[in-house]
């Protein structure tokens, strides 16, 4: 009888590979994914005993994939060269580049760690520690040439992301290619100086969709900070893959329940409010890196997903935020919120808005992109489309770059009318559809 090794298994059934990946990342997370009642079930050896046996299988696994990937020996990629077994599972091999941003400003790019002292995190697996975030600042930075050997720039995809998420995901039976991303960056300077120009610059806070994070996005929010935004993207801890607390502990998003997947806004919600408090503190701190260089007056929150209606709840109960934007969220825990603020709406394909506006209410944007599918907003697109160019991914009818590019547009005409009183490009009802997007509802009108 012929021994079944988990390498063979993953040859001729790549779903327990993907089985090994959930069960060892739950393990690995610290508890922060398993259920109440498995954590009163296993103990604390028994979970690390079954996370090294799982670890091991999943090693097992990965090995002929990273040797293709040039992760492992010449002598055993010259073995899997000669087998049949291994399916076509990476694209080209060549470093991730992105064309530069298109606004008159470079870009920079600061990393803070936030704790809100006045509320416990209730999601903490303990209760005890205080609600913690990362937010990463896209900005114009003060002009001098851009090296990546003399100034670190902003990685492409981070290596806990890369180990525990992007690394693993599989598209129609095709991984991306580690090579092309361990060394590649955005052309954004890590803590670089803020562009000094004598007036402050307009805000737009940002939140990602849920099990993203705000790294998920660069393209498009350094796109935005070139055309003379500040961008806050805001990392929602345990709702993120994945987020960070002070000393640098990875943790990753829980799972959304079944019957109440809107349990989550009101938290993420209270981030966004809290994160506007301390811009009002940076602003007014001389020895802030952006004292009185924030326009605060002329606050914008947008968000993609879970985070698009986190920021509609936000927007109906904070008037510091002036307008608001959310891409293909659905609204969640809506019934009772009125928006006085003008507000922007952006659908994928077949996104159905599932909420009933009212048109006396505040100005309404709503835009289908006929193209687009939920991942398109994201970074996303952008890898699977470099590693696989020959339209072989069915997602492939848009192509990424227009993505990016479109969105950022789509955005930035947005705000730059509803925030520095500039007439509108796309925003306007004479324009109804055409090849790329429709205007589904429009109450207002543009400049």
């Amino acid at each position: 009888m012929r021994m079944l090794t988990s390498s063979n298994i993953l040859h001729s059934n790549t779903v327990l590979y993907r089985v090994f990946v959930v069960i060892t990342n739950f393990l690995q997370a610290e508890d922060y994914r398993l259920s109440p009642r498995l954590n009163q079930v296993l103990s604390a050896w028994q979970k690390a005993s079954l996370l090294v046996v799982f670890s091991v299988l999943l090693s097992a696994c990965d090995q002929p994939f990273k040797a293709e990937d040039n992760l492992q020996t010449s002598n055993t990629k010259q073995q899997l060269a000669s087998s049949s077994e291994l399916p076509e599972r990476y694209g080209r091999k060549a470093l991730f580049s992105y064309p530069e941003f298109s606004g008159p400003y470079q870009v920079g790019s600061q990393l803070l760690q936030l704790t809100d002292w006045s509320r416990l995190d209730p999601l903490d697996p303990k209760n005890l520690d205080y609600r913690q975030l990362q937010v990463r600042f896209f900005y114009p930075k003060q002009y001098e040439s851009l090296s990546p050997v003399n100034h670190p720039m902003l990685p492409v995809i981070d290596q806990a992301s890369w180990n525990y998420l992007i690394g693993h995901q599989i598209l129609a039976g095709k991984k991306l290619r580690y090579s092309n991303y361990h060394d590649a960056r955005w052309n954004i300077q890590l803590d670089a100086n803020l562009h000094q120009q004598n007036q402050p610059f307009p805000v737009l806070i940002f939140s990602h969709g849920y099990g993203y994070n705000h790294n998920s996005y660069s393209a498009m929010l350094g796109e935005l900070a070139s055309q003379g935004y500040i961008i806050v993207a805001i990392n929602h801890s345990y709702g993120a893959n994945p987020a960070y607390l002070a000393g640098g502990q990875s943790i990753w998003a829980k799972t959304l329940p079944k019957d109440d997947p809107g349990r989550f806004i009101s938290l993420w919600s209270d981030d966004q409010r809290f994160v506007i408090d301390q811009l009002f503190s940076l602003n007014q701190t001389d020895r802030s890196p952006f004292y009185q260089k924030l326009d605060l007056s002329n606050l914008g929150l947008f968000g993609h997903s879970y985070g698009g209606a986190a920021a509609f709840y936000t927007a109906s109960q904070d008037n510091r935020v002036k307008a608001i934007m959310n891409i293909d969220g659905s609204l969640l825990q809506t019934s009772e919120n009125h928006l006085d603020q003008p507000f922007a709406y952006l659908l994928s394909k077949y996104h159905q808005p599932g909420y009933q506006f009212d048109p006396s209410s505040s100005p309404i944007f709503m835009v289908r992109l006929l193209k687009f599918r939920h991942q398109s907003f994201t970074d996303h697109i952008l890898w699977w489309q470099w590693d696989f160019d020959d339209g072989s991914l069915s997602y492939q009818q848009l192509d990424a770059l227009r993505a990016v590019e479109l969105t950022s547009q789509l955005v930035d005409d947005f705000f730059a009318q509803t925030l520095k009183n500039q007439r509108s490009r796309w925003f306007k009802q004479n324009i109804t559809k055409n090849s790329e997007m429709e205007i589904i509802q429009v109450n207002h009108s543009v400049r």
